[in-house]
């Protein structure tokens, strides 16, 4: 039997070529087996994923609702498909249904935060972000923190933020504390943090950008004239270089310094 000597996705390969020539139901005999078998869930989920896509074509419509009744992984595999073509509503109502099933499923909880997010509401998002922080804290932390932002909940989104950096002292960490600070309004405390993170990690063009115009909205030119200056020292990109040096050049100019600037 030369199929028992392939690989799965060896056999997938098969199917597919089946399938084109159109011999339907020995190409979907395959990924059955092949999704039935293999040991990594990851094989198995592709398996049923192009099983899927195999009876959509076919328009094999009740045969689909019928797995995705019966089968978790074919569910969560149709779930991602209504989520590729934008049905925000069915792809939420299958996602729904795998977490009934499998409360810890890492990608079902991340798919159905996003969905959630799309479709406006916050705090069903923020239900499925606390849950993956709950599985591995420090993967998604960072999108609890973001959620709780959406949401316009900033006093959470800062004790979030804070417990995140009491874990290790980041560029990423810092930088999301500024963005908390400044939606609360506490512009000091996020331009304290901005400068910490361009401590840790002097090379964010963005956030050179950000912590100047701050300090220019405060009136404090010579402070953004420093913090462009140190952008354009460390920065090797000439665009994003010549962005800083035009900020620099305006505000040299209103202080009357840009002689200086050219020495």
């Amino acid at each position: 039997d030369v199929m028992g000597h392939l690989t799965p996705w060896e056999k997938m390969e098969i199917a597919y070529k089946l399938g084109k020539c159109g011999a339907v139901g020995e190409a979907l005999d395959i990924y059955e087996e092949v999704a039935r078998t293999a040991i990594d869930r990851q094989i198995s989920t592709e398996a049923k994923r192009r099983m899927l896509n195999l009876m959509e074509r076919e328009g094999m419509k009740a045969e689909i609702e019928r797995l995705a009744e019966e089968d978790v992984c074919f569910r969560k595999a149709l779930a991602a498909k209504h989520m590729e073509k934008g049905e925000v509503d069915e792809a939420i109502r299958l996602y729904e249904k795998v977490i009934e099933e499998e409360p810890e499923d890492i990608e079902a909880n991340l798919a159905l935060a996003q969905l959630y997010e799309r479709a406006g509401k916050r705090d069903k998002a923020i239900e499925r972000w606390r849950k993956l922080v709950e599985i591995d804290p420090e993967r998604f932390k960072r999108g609890l923190i973001e959620a709780y932002l959406k949401a316009d909940r900033g006093e959470e989104a800062l004790k979030a933020a804070k417990e995140m950096l009491l874990k290790g002292k980041t560029f990423e960490g810092y930088k999301l504390l500024g963005r908390v600070y400044e939606s609360l309004g506490r512009i000091e405390e996020a331009m304290r943090a901005f400068e910490t993170a361009l401590e840790l990690k002097p090379l964010d063009y963005e956030l050179y950008l950000k912590l100047g115009r701050l300090y220019e909205r405060r009136g404090e030119a010579g402070e953004a004239l420093r913090v462009y200056m140190r952008g354009i020292k460390n920065i090797s990109d000439p665009i994003k270089r010549e962005t800083l040096l035009s900020r620099a050049i305006d505000l040299c100019e209103k202080l009357g310094e840009l002689e200086e600037l050219l020495e």
